[in-house]
Parts: C-alpha cells; sequence; structure tokens
C-alpha cells in the first residue's frame, strides 16, 4: 500500500472517530435540551403558582373615577376646571408660558398648555 492510499486510510479511520464522537455529542445535546425544556416547563408552573397565591386588587381608573363624579356625586367637572383656569390664569400663561402660576390658595403647574399638577399653598 503506498503513502496516499495510507493516508486515506488514516483519515478516514479519524472521519468514523469523529462521526462517532458527535452522534455522543448530539445525542448528549438532545438530553440537554429535554432537560432544557422540562426546567422551563418547571418554571412557568411556579410562575403560575407565585400568580394565584398574589392576592387580586380591582383598580380603578381616572377615567372611571372620574365619571363616578360626574354622574354618581353630580359633581360638574367642568366647572371645577374654570374654577382652576381662570382669565386671569389664562392671559398670564399666555403672556409668560410654562411655568407655576398662583390662583387663590392653590399653585398650578402648567406645562405645554396642560396643567400637569395642583398643590395647595398649605403643601408647600
Amino acid at each position: 500500500m503506498g503513502e496516499i492510499e495510507q493516508n486515506i486510510t488514516k483519515y478516514e479511520r479519524e472521519i468514523d472517530i469523529l462521526r462517532r464522537k458527535k452522534v455522543g455529542i448530539d445525542s448528549e445535546k438532545n438530553k440537554l435540551e429535554k432537560q432544557s425544556i422540562e426546567l422551563d416547563n418547571k418554571i412557568l408552573g411556579l410562575q403560575e403558582l407565585i400568580k394565584s397565591l398574589k392576592p387580586r386588587n380591582i383598580r380603578i381608573s381616572t377615567h372611571a373615577l372620574l365619571r363616578y363624579i360626574e354622574r354618581i356625586l353630580k359633581i360638574d367637572i367642568e366647572e371645577i376646571k374654570r374654577k382652576i383656569i381662570n382669565k386671569d390664569i389664562e392671559q398670564s400663561y399666555y403672556q409668560l408660558g410654562d411655568g407655576k402660576y398662583h390662583n387663590g390658595n392653590i399653585t398650578l403647574l402648567i406645562n405645554n398648555d396642560t396643567v400637569v399638577t395642583i398643590t395647595n399653598k398649605e403643601d408647600l
């Protein structure tokens, strides 16, 4: 057998060894993937269990709260808005822009044409 044939035989044996190693690795990879999926399922199950154990609280949206104030308590929201932003506040804002404005005992913070917060002077 010549040198070329010997090299070919050697390389073919090496290929067989590498293929057997790859089969073992692929088998281990499949086992690990199954274990990973099982762990993911256990995690999801525990997360669901935690969620079911936590007390649930119904929240009330600001919109629903405003509708309650208007419809059930019969408070005129538009009238409140007119009391908060009177003509003096409007004129001052249009001249000076964003900032703090005082209306009686309250302070308004106006930013981008929106009252973003209101504080009572006593709270300052």
